[in-house]
Formats: C-alpha cells, structure tokens, sequence
C-alpha cells in the first residue's frame, strides 16, 4: 500500500510516531504492535477487529489497542480507506503520571479485545478531533519545541479519551453481535494457543462442523482461526525474547513443531527476523 503521507517520527528513539493514510482499498492483515495505539476513522465505511470482537466505526471514532491486542481493520465499502493513528511507547509518559490518577489506564486495565471502541461521533465530541488535528500540523518537525508541543497535545488527548471513556454508558460501548458459539472458541484458543493446533478436535471439544466453525470464526473475529493462533504464538515468542529466552527455546515454548516454521512465521509478522528482533532490543 502506499500511503498519502511519510510516517512522522517525533523524536529520536522513535518511541512516538503519527500516521495518516488514505488508500483506494483496505488491505491490511492481523497484527499487533509493541506501542499502545490510538486510531481514528476518518470515513464511515470502517470495521475494525479486536481479538474476538468488531466494531462499526463512523468518522470521528476511536478505537484504542495496546501491546497484547491483534487487530484488524477492514471497510464495509469499496470507498477509500482514510483513518490516522498515533503510535506511542507508554513509558515516555510515566513521569507525568502517579497512581492517584493516569489516563492511559484505559489501554493497561482492560481485558483484551473489551473496552476498545470511544464512540466519538455520538458524543459529538470536536476535542479530540481537533486534538488530532494539532498533532497532524506537527508531523514531521523533529525540534525541541514541536516534540515538546506534540508530548503536551498527547497528553491531552490521553486526558480527553479517558474522560470520554469513563462517561460512556456500557449500552454505547457496544460492538457487533459475536455468536455465542464463537466465545468459548476464542478463549480456548488464547489459553492453550501452544498446543498443536487441529481443526478437527476443535470440531469435536466445542460439537459444531469443522467447515462451519471454520466460517463462523472467521465471521465474527475477522480471522480465520490459523491466523488467530499463529498470531498468539508469536505475541508470546515477542514477549519471551524480551526476557532473554534463547530463540531456539522460544520456538518450542510457543508450540512450533520446527524452528523453520517459527522463523518464517516470525519474520511475516513482525516484519524481522527472531535474531534481528532481539538485536534491536539489545539483549
């Protein structure tokens, strides 16, 4: 895909990053991130996938993930796909923060794939529109003075957003109907993600035809079930590198049967190798 416009890095360590794209057709696959994210839609025609959940988005909406979330967006049209997101290491903000109160909270406490939607546009709130809007004006001047005033709006959309998030009635926070059928499946998958993954005993533990479980996952999550698993294994390979695990262990504890498979797996994903992965972590 190309975007409209080059990703605006705000600082040096790249810990801060705002993008704004517009393409012809979405066609983006699952992931996952190692920053919290903040996305707004910026037409009517965006569903977005949380791990077992979807949400119908118009212009103005907001949809948080953090760290551990896989997610998909996709459009319900063939009109273009024009959204803008910000990208963000939480620890960056920590010094402004203490425990009596911290607004990124909305992103660390939630279960995943819960809590994910801010219905901005039935709250006809302009704030955090607008709030994007600065930062937008800011996107690709590296200054002190620009990295400075895109920390301070930050945290002001930090603010805004959990204001927000707080006030919304559990009737507004709503997302697509997910068949019931379909809930146990996903928490079975993301708690025993490592075991050898087959289709037919999942047929068989949760009684419906392989073929139609098949359909229905894809369905309501927007992946198919393959793609739900490997994605675990690799979230939890990430997370294990990160404490220093040997890679060739990391393969095995995250159920692939071959470290070939978990390199080519790994590097699709993550758009690095395992090694390249740990390199820049500096373990």
């Amino acid at each position: 895909m190309k975007p409209s416009k080059k990703p605006a890095v705000h600082n040096e360590n790249e810990k801060i990053s705002f993008f704004h794209y517009i393409d012809d057709t979405c066609e983006i696959e699952i992931h996952f991130h190692d920053s919290y994210e903040i996305f707004q839609a910026c037409t009517d025609n965006v569903r977005y996938y949380v791990e077992g959940n979807a949400y119908d988005l118009k212009k103005g909406d907001v949809i948080i993930t953090n760290q551990k979330e896989i997610h998909r967006p996709s459009t319900v049209d063939k009109s273009p796909y024009n959204r803008r997101y910000v990208q963000f290491k939480p620890d960056i903000f920590t010094p402004f923060f203490d425990t009596g109160y911290n607004p990124l909270r909305i992103f660390s406490t939630r279960n995943l794939g819960f809590g994910n939607f801010i219905p901005v546009s039935q709250l006809a709130n302009q704030k955090v529109t607008k709030l994007f809007d600065d930062i937008e004006s800011l996107s690709g001047l590296s200054d002190q003075k620009s990295v400075v005033l895109t920390n301070t709006l930050l945290i002001q959309l930090f603010i805004e957003l959990d204001t927000l998030y707080q006030s919304i009635n559990p009737s507004l926070e709503y997302s697509l109907s997910t068949d019931p059928r379909i809930m146990p499946v996903i928490e079975y998958l993301s708690c025993d993600f490592v075991q050898p993954f087959s289709l037919e005993k999942l047929s068989n533990d949760f009684f419906i035809d392989k073929y139609y479980l098949s359909h229905l996952f894809k369905e309501n999550t927007g992946f198919t079930l393959y793609e739900y698993v490997q994605l675990k294994r690799i979230q939890k390979a990430k997370t294990l590198i990160q404490a220093g695990e040997v890679i060739s262990k990391v393969s095995t504890d995250c159920g692939f049967m071959d470290y070939s498979n978990f390199y080519k797996t790994f590097k699709k994903l993550v758009q690095m190798s395992p090694s390249a992965y740990k390199k820049i972590l500096k373990l």
